[in-house]
């Protein structure tokens, strides 16, 4: 575990240091974890597990629908989340900080800025917890967790809604941008 800000710092400027599970392994032995189900091969190409050059091109991706500008223009939005997630526990007169504030603040913000309707947001959550809580066996022998899959087809399907009727939500702008799906059109889901 790295907590210096110099060494974090450090490690992320060092190539040596790999996200990418097809670097760190053994070709073979990463192509046959990547191959056990398509959602491992999916969620394995996102940004935060991609190595340049790939990082750098979907980077830069976000970065030109996720600017600035569009940040200041959350500002209300994020403010308003914020003040209804602190009146609610003022009013039950205690606060679990990671449970009440900590958690549903990003996760909220997060549905707002891909455009997830709020009777999906607590199934999103759900769907939150099972990847991250299970990540690990994604790199095992062990079966995948049957909400990754459901996970995986939901956004299909989230992506191929926003390509048919965009709104201004970020998913639509990436879409429009026109790379969302090229980490994934290595799969045979997209097709």
């Amino acid at each position: 575990m790295v907590t210096r800000y110099e060494d974090v710092v450090a490690i992320l400027k060092d190539q040596r240091f790999v996200k990418d599970i097809r670097h760190a392994l053994p070709p073979e032995v990463a192509e046959q974890v990547m191959s056990r189900s398509e959602a491992r091969a999916i969620i394995r190409h996102h940004l935060l597990a991609s190595d340049v050059p790939d990082h750098t091109r979907l980077r830069r991706l976000v970065s030109q629908v996720f600017t600035p500008r569009m940040s200041e223009q959350l500002r209300n939005s994020i403010q308003q989340i914020t003040d209804d997630l602190l009146d609610r526990v003022q009013m039950q007169g205690q606060m679990d900080l990671i449970t009440d504030f900590a958690f549903p603040l990003p996760l909220t913000v997060i549905c707002d800025l891909l455009g997830i309707p709020g009777d999906h947001r607590q199934q999103f959550r759900a769907w939150s917890n099972a990847f991250f809580d299970r990540d690990v066996s994604f790199q095992g022998d062990s079966e995948e967790p049957a909400e990754i899959g459901a996970f995986v087809r939901y956004l299909k399907t989230l992506i191929i809604e926003k390509r048919e009727r965009p709104d201004d939500r970020l998913v639509s702008q990436l879409v429009r941008a026109g790379e969302l799906v090229t980490p994934f059109r290595r799969t045979s889901w997209w097709q």
